[in-house]
């Protein structure tokens, strides 16, 4: 049995690791839908596999090959466990229902490559994130334009709030200095009067995680620092070192208590929230690229960088009880 607490020293001590062979080069996005019953991985090598959620691990059920170039980022809808969206470098947003003979059926072009996504909680809304520091909203039937916004600076990931209240994009100071966070109203998709940026990181902000119990969020950055927020305040509360390693994403556990940090470097740590230090220290034979922690299970899915391995050399790890 899993200990009931999530920062007791034993919490790990059952688990183990398993790896699944998936792609052929570096996958840059997983990620669980709203159930649970599906992983998803969106790789470099211009595809996307979903993956069925077994009582010993995961077995691909679909690949998805209609994207033409690297699939930067995936997002399953907040409350439809079928529906999925993926941006990619070939300048679309597309939109895929598991159900479907044809997995894709909505495809919308822009005219930069696409890096972001969010969806809003209440699923009427995609956002996307380009090349060229814009951020465009979508009506998510139709995918239909609702509006855009270009940024003066990077922008690095975006995401609402688990209310949908707030919109916060990761950006970078000209000089990459420094990485402010925009915060927006996110019914309205307007400045919030009296609010422009929260500053905090020493560095290129990279991503942003919304804890799913709606109390925090948490920022990582070139600094090597993950910063964790108030939602309702709006102001740092704590920050987690990963010494001189820049943090590439980040994701919580379903109870809010656990962040787990891909980074560059070749050990994933976990993070509690109330601790000083990682409480799970997980050993790579590479940096790592994307983590995912499953909707009500401890389970990590995580990835790694391509070392040139060729076939399917880039596999999906899952860390957990099996």
């Amino acid at each position: 049995m899993i200990p009931a607490s999530s920062d007791n020293p034993d919490f790990f001590a059952k688990f183990t690791t398993k790896d699944y062979p998936a792609h052929k080069k570096s996958v840059y996005s997983i990620g669980w839908n709203c159930t649970g019953s599906n992983l998803a991985s969106a790789s470099e090598d211009y595809t996307i596999k979903v993956w069925n959620l077994t009582s010993s691990g995961i077995e691909r059920a679909h690949d998805l090959k209609d994207h033409t170039n690297v699939v930067e980022q995936l997002a399953w809808h907040p409350e439809n466990p079928d529906l999925l969206a993926s941006v990619s470098a070939d300048k679309t947003l597309k939109l895929w229902d598991m159900r479907a003979s044809k997995k894709n059926i909505k495809t919308v072009s822009s005219k930069d490559s696409n890096l972001n996504l969010a969806w809003a909680p209440d699923g009427k809304t995609i956002a996307v994130g380009t090349n060229e520091d814009c951020v465009a909203f979508y009506e998510a039937g139709s995918l239909t334009s609702i509006k855009q916004m270009k940024f003066d600076r990077e922008v690095n990931a975006i995401s609402w709030n688990v209310s949908g209240q707030i919109f916060l994009i990761a950006t970078s100071s000209e000089n990459g200095l420094t990485g402010p966070i925009t915060v927006i109203d996110g019914k309205q998709l307007t400045d919030i009067e009296g609010m422009d940026t929260l500053d905090f990181h020493r560095g290129r902000c990279y991503c942003v995680a919304m804890d799913p119990k709606g109390k925090y969020f948490a920022t990582g950055a070139a600094d090597a620092l993950i910063a964790l927020w108030d939602v309702e305040e709006l102001v740092s509360i704590k920050a987690f070192s990963k010494r001189d390693c820049p943090i590439r994403q980040l994701s919580f556990s379903h109870d809010g208590m656990l962040i787990a940090s891909a980074a560059e470097d070749t050990t994933l740590e976990i993070f509690h929230v109330d601790k000083p230090e990682s409480v799970k220290k997980i050993e790579c034979n590479s940096i790592q690229q994307s983590v995912a922690w499953h909707p009500s299970r401890f389970m990590l899915a995580y990835t790694l960088e391509d070392k040139d391995k060729g076939g399917e050399g880039c596999p999906i790890h899952l860390f957990g009880v099996f």
